[in-house]
């Protein structure tokens, strides 16, 4: 399986939608640009062709490879210190 993604984004449920909006417009050229290095490298993988780097106040797994073939990682995102550098 080729890895082909990468996508970084807090939680829909945790958050609300204009902070999670918010964040995905904040960080989707960094995705975009990793997303291209990452094709013309054409990384092979046993489990995925796609990771999720989901911020959650409190995560509680080290990573898991759903049955869509994504690999989803829980990251730490403080939405105090969010708001504080966004402004």
């Amino acid at each position: 399986m080729i890895f082909k993604d990468i996508f970084v984004y807090p939680e829909p449920v945790d958050y609300d939608s204009t902070v999670v909006t918010s964040f995905k417009m904040q960080s989707w050229s960094v995705c975009v640009y990793l997303i291209r290095e990452i094709k013309t490298k054409k990384i092979i993988s046993d489990n995925f062709n796609r990771i999720c780097f989901i911020g959650k106040e409190k995560p509680f797994n080290k990573g898991f490879v759903n049955s869509c073939n994504v690999l989803s990682v829980d990251v730490p995102f403080d939405l105090n210190e969010y708001i504080r550098f966004s402004e």
